[in-house]
């Protein structure tokens, strides 16, 4: 095997071939203990065999005593009896000792002057001594036969059959080993090794065929194991394909129609805001003007709330830092809903007291969009009573928590309701939504959010008594700068902008603010504009959007920067996703707005980046 088939992963079942000597192991341990067991019964066996030998043997050597000496006791020939008895004692082996006892207690033995009684032998034989051959007893003859002969015989046999069994175990094992290395151990490494490849994701190379064998068997299943891992790896792999197709078809459908709603809405918007400040007309003029203006504004609310959360479950969410002032957002939302809540006979509180003018570092807009969606909850499903907008901190310091109470009393959410999360398009009651509008993704949007900005909504409620949603968001602290009284200077600007209607919107708040604007419909044309400023006066600003034929909005940008122009750029387009912004600031833009823009926005926007275009000039 190669080094790469011996190095194995850590918990892995074929370790070095260790099964192959497991296997060995046992078997040769099963032969051992078949060895002992055999070696014990043969044991057995031979100690009954050896004392049935020894009792003949002490019973033939007695036999032959009580056939010699009858005379020699008849004729109480002590001294001849005794001489036998050391003879039998030192002639036959195995006898330890000797004695002819008679009736009447004499007794000669051997050693002399030792009893039966005293013997230390094993094993006693005793026989009969007659006179003549059918005469009456005389003597008995009794012999002591030691073990000690018998069980050495018995210890060497056991020994030589244990050396045997170990030789035949060590000779079966090395055998064993060889044929299981083979067999076994060889082909179940190899698959082991395989299956490693297989777990790395290799899964091209077939798995090796091991024969017709239970093994062989195996190596065929994890084969088929692999093919079904490569067709689904297949599988998987086109379906990511679709998937990240699908994705990319999703980000191009929202920026289309961001681009295709927003610029239309930038129009209706801007526009209206104009006629309202013109003044003209009389009462039904001016409620149509700000009819339309209220619709427009809470359809783009509606935009944004579709595009927000195909952003939020693309990734793809906007999130832009930058001062704002709190209180001043939270009174602006109450602002658009206090008509209505007067309408509907509903007292709309404020307070942000707390607050105290405070500046602080967050995406203003998202923060406006998530206090519009409460509060237009709040008034939308209260029929009496109030909806109180309270602000406040939690914590102290430069970083701290912003949180925002709206309290309403109007019907309420069931707990199972919010047991079960707030999800998009979940509504309470569709029955309501149809008599008091609504999307269902007010909540969902803002909560989503509100944890992108690190932080999150809790919403409290009981039926029939009103609910309180809290939103906190953490946010930094910034000094408050003075504000400034004077107007800002007239600045040359460029608006670049395939859209005619567009051009007439911003040509028209520009010119009203005081600004000189010059227009272009593509990037081509913006670019030549701005080159020609090498021989006039340059532009203090260019608002460039970034769908546009002939040249793009992005393309336009890099020329400006590739010819030397620091002329500030900032993206003002009716895209509104990250990747947008991004492009924008990587092509040279210093700032990126999103249309439909306010005519305040917008001045404030002309007033920072122009103002420091002239400065730097």
């Amino acid at each position: 095997m190669t080094g790469g088939a011996e190095a194995t992963r850590p918990g892995s079942t074929i370790r070095h071939g260790r099964i192959g000597v497991r296997i060995v192991a046992i078997l040769t341990a099963i032969a051992t203990v078949s060895a002992l067991v055999e070696c014990l019964v043969d044991w057995q066996r031979a100690e009954v065999a050896a004392i049935a030998d020894l009792y003949a043997q002490g019973r033939s050597v007695a036999r032959g005593v009580a056939r010699k000496v009858p005379d020699l006791v008849v004729t109480n020939d002590y001294i001849a009896l005794e001489d036998h008895v050391e003879d039998i004692v030192r002639t036959e082996e195995g006898v330890t000792a000797a004695a002819i006892v008679r009736p009447d207690g004499v007794t000669m033995s051997f050693p002399r002057g030792t009893m039966p009684a005293d013997w230390p032998g094993d094993v006693l034989v005793e026989q009969v001594i007659h006179a003549g051959q059918d005469g009456a007893p005389i003597a008995r003859v009794q012999l002591a036969l030691s073990r000690l002969p018998m069980e050495a015989r018995l210890r060497e046999r056991a020994i030589a059959l244990l050396v045997g069994s170990a030789l035949s175990a060590m000779v079966i094992g090395v055998a064993m080993w060889f044929a299981l290395r083979r067999i076994v151990v060889q082909p179940l490494r190899e698959l082991d090794v395989e299956a490693q490849r297989l777990g790395r994701g290799e899964l091209d190379r077939p798995v090796l065929d091991h024969g017709s064998t239970e093994i062989g068997r195996l190596g065929r299943t994890l084969d088929e194991m692999r093919q079904n891992l490569a067709r689904s790896h297949a599988d998987i792999a086109e379906q990511n394909r679709r998937l990240q197709e699908l994705d990319r078809l999703k980000s191009q459908f929202l920026a289309n129609m961001s681009h295709e709603m927003r610029t239309p809405l930038t129009s209706i918007l801007g526009e209206v805001e104009l006629l309202a400040e013109t003044g003209n007309g009389g009462g039904e003029v001016v409620e149509s003007t700000r009819a339309i203006q209220r619709n427009g504004v809470r359809l783009l609310e509606l935009v944004d709330r579709v595009l927000d959360l195909a952003k939020v479950e693309s990734g793809k969410l906007l999130l832009e830092q930058r001062p704002c002032r709190p209180d001043l957002i939270i009174v602006d939302a109450c602002g658009r809903h206090g008509a209505e809540a007067r309408e509907c006979g509903i007292e709309l509180r404020i307070d942000v007291a707390a607050l105290a003018a405070t500046t602080v570092l967050t995406d203003a807009t998202h923060l406006a969009q998530m206090v519009n969606n409460i509060i237009d909850n709040g008034v939308k499903f209260t029929e009496r009573g109030t909806v109180a907008v309270t602000a406040g901190w939690r914590g102290d310091g430069e970083r701290r928590c912003l949180r925002i109470d709206v309290k309403d009393t109007g019907i309420g959410i069931p707990a199972t309701f919010l047991a079960e999360g707030v999800g998009a398009f979940r509504q309470v009651d569709p029955s309501l939504t149809r008599q008091r509008g609504g999307s269902g993704l007010g909540l969902h949007v803002t909560r989503s959010i509100a944890r992108g900005l690190g932080g999150d909504v809790q919403i409290q409620s009981e039926l029939g008594v009103g609910t309180t949603v809290t939103i906190e968001i953490p946010v930094t602290c910034m000094p408050s700068a003075a504000a400034s009284t004077e107007p800002a200077p007239a600045a040359r600007v460029l608006v670049v902008d395939d859209a005619r209607d567009n051009q007439h919107l911003l040509r028209a708040m520009l010119t009203r603010m005081g600004h000189e604007v010059e227009l272009a419909d593509n990037g081509r044309k913006a670019v030549e504009l701005v080159l020609a400023t090498r021989h006039g006066a340059p532009f203090d600003l260019v608002l460039m959007d970034l769908q546009m034929p002939v040249m793009d909005g992005i393309a336009a940008t890099r020329a400006i920067r590739a010819a030397g122009f620091g002329v500030p750029i900032v993206s003002l387009t009716a895209h509104a996703l990250a990747d947008d912004r991004d492009r924008c600031f990587a092509a040279g833009a210093v700032a990126y707005e999103t249309k439909p823009i306010t005519r305040q926005r917008l001045s404030e926007v002309v007033a920072t980046h122009a103002a420091n275009a002239q400065r730097a000039s």
